[in-house]
């Protein structure tokens, strides 16, 4: 099965993560002029060196958060199947412990576990990749991924596959909690 990003939104995110790359100090590199020096008849290239960079674990975090926005994406339009395990249908849960495993995170399988993630973060506080718990029918849970600007990607029961949403007050009203479980590269 094929998932393509949807037009208009793959785009700015491709420039988000191009952006991360770029604006990091270890994307620079310095050179020394490469003379080309021949040496017993070959060719010898001089040795590109990196320069030292500023905070190589926050340029990781943001590649990871890129990666997952990007993971989200070519998840929209996957089929909803509740306590799907093997099958290309995925529940709210599932998607979420996909979307971690394409960035080498093992997230466990379901709400319960997954709410004990991390750390606490205040809605205000949100930020790409956050996860966002709600009540669903009653005692269930049910978990989302902020994507950004007022946008969260879930596996919608009511729509049958995975959807963007924008959040409004009948999302925030079952509202839960919010776990971040990417580092906080600021």
């Amino acid at each position: 099965m094929r998932h393509l990003l949807p037009r208009g939104r793959a785009a700015p995110l491709l420039l988000s993560l191009s952006a991360a790359l770029m604006s990091h100090p270890a994307a620079a590199t310095a050179a020394k002029p490469n003379h080309g020096k021949r040496h017993h008849g070959r060719l010898e290239h001089t040795a590109y060196h990196p320069l030292r960079p500023g905070n190589p674990a926050g340029l990781m975090d943001r590649l990871d958060e890129e990666r997952v926005m990007l993971g989200a994406m070519s998840m929209l339009g996957t089929r909803y199947r509740l306590g799907s395990r093997k099958s290309t249908a995925v529940d709210c849960s599932l998607l979420v412990q996909r979307i971690y495993a394409a960035i080498g995170m093992d997230l466990p399988r379901t709400t319960r576990e997954q709410i004990h993630l991390g750390e606490p973060v205040h809605v205000e506080a949100l930020r790409k990749g956050d996860l966002l718990f709600y009540r669903w029918q009653g005692r269930n849970l049910h978990v989302a991924i902020y994507m950004d600007n007022g946008y969260i990607l879930h596996a919608s029961p009511r729509e049958g596959k995975v959807v963007m949403t924008q959040l409004n007050p009948s999302w925030s009203r079952r509202l839960v909690a919010v776990r971040r479980v990417l580092y906080d590269p600021s």
